[in-house]
């Protein structure tokens, strides 16, 4: 009977013989009680997924998509969580790390856990975009080699002390040429993964991401609209004048000013009553 994609082994695909070496021989020092953390990085598209999935398949025969993550939260629990020789998958989800604020959270997120996690004995490997924007913490002295994927099917192995030397000469320039790899190679486009199952959580974790952000932008704007209708009350000052204050057009702040109203009248503000005392702007300067 034909093995299900879900039921394959690591054994069903090929990979690359000076990959297959390298990343066995890293595998190997979990049984001395290290972690190793491993980056794929490229362009969108051109199958770094795909091989970081093949790598954590070959370490570990029991990796599977619960343990690939999407998300920094969902990374974080599978760290927690895991047990002595897997695999874990971060995989930036739909350019989740493409945004400075994100990448920037992401890289705090990342020194917590490789600073804290201690020799829990885990085979991590992170898949984003560009290795520059990592911080040197990870980047230099944490990780233990690079992969880069560019183009379709084709990568560049960095080991650790070229990953380091690419990182200070390349920065500048964001240039992968900087130094040249241990190895070039060559990968297939088998998943290691149920693509149903992958393509679901991969859908869930953006959805769920995308309604926080919304939602952040959505609680912004109510304490904005808040605090504007307060100094209206307060003041009795023209849309005019609080459109100097506030930087925006006199049009949006009748807009404000409603949204404002209409969360009074639901009962939806919980800050109106910490507003006692506070100093606002008057648009000039005191002049002792």
């Amino acid at each position: 009977m034909q093995k299900t994609q879900q039921e394959q082994s690591s054994k069903d695909f090929k990979m690359d013989k000076y990959l297959e070496k390298n990343v066995m021989a890293l595998a190997s020092m979990l049984q001395k009680d290290y972690d190793i953390f491993g980056l794929v990085t490229g362009r969108e598209r051109r199958g770094k997924s795909t091989l970081a999935g093949q790598i954590a398949k070959r370490v570990d025969q029991t990796y599977d998509v619960s343990r690939c993550c999407f998300t920094a939260e969902q990374f974080i629990e599978a760290i927690e969580h895991g047990k002595p020789g897997e695999a874990i998958v971060f995989d930036e989800a739909y350019g989740y790390l493409n945004s400075r604020q994100a990448l920037s959270k992401f890289n705090r997120v990342l020194i917590k856990i490789m600073t804290e996690m201690g020799r829990k004995r885990l085979f991590v490997i992170i898949v984003l975009p560009n290795f520059f924007e990592l911080d040197k913490y990870p980047a230099l002295h944490r990780s233990d080699f690079l992969l880069h994927v560019h183009k379709r099917g084709a990568f560049v192995f960095f080991d650790y002390d070229r990953k380091k030397r690419l990182y200070l000469k390349g920065k500048k320039f964001y240039a992968y040429g900087a130094v040249p790899g241990n190895f070039v190679g060559s990968f297939n486009k088998h998943l290691v993964y149920n693509m149903k199952e992958y393509d679901d959580k991969k859908k869930t974790a953006l959805t769920e991401y995308n309604q926080r952000q919304i939602a952040k932008t959505d609680k912004f704007k109510d304490q904005r609209d808040l605090v504007m209708l307060k100094y209206y009350e307060d003041t009795g000052t023209t849309f005019k004048k609080m459109s100097e204050i506030f930087g925006i057009p006199p049009s949006t702040i009748a807009d404000c000013l409603g949204n404002a109203r209409n969360l009074r009248l639901t009962e939806q503000n919980t800050i109106t009553t910490r507003m006692e005392g506070v100093q606002y702007p008057t648009g000039k300067e005191d002049k002792g």
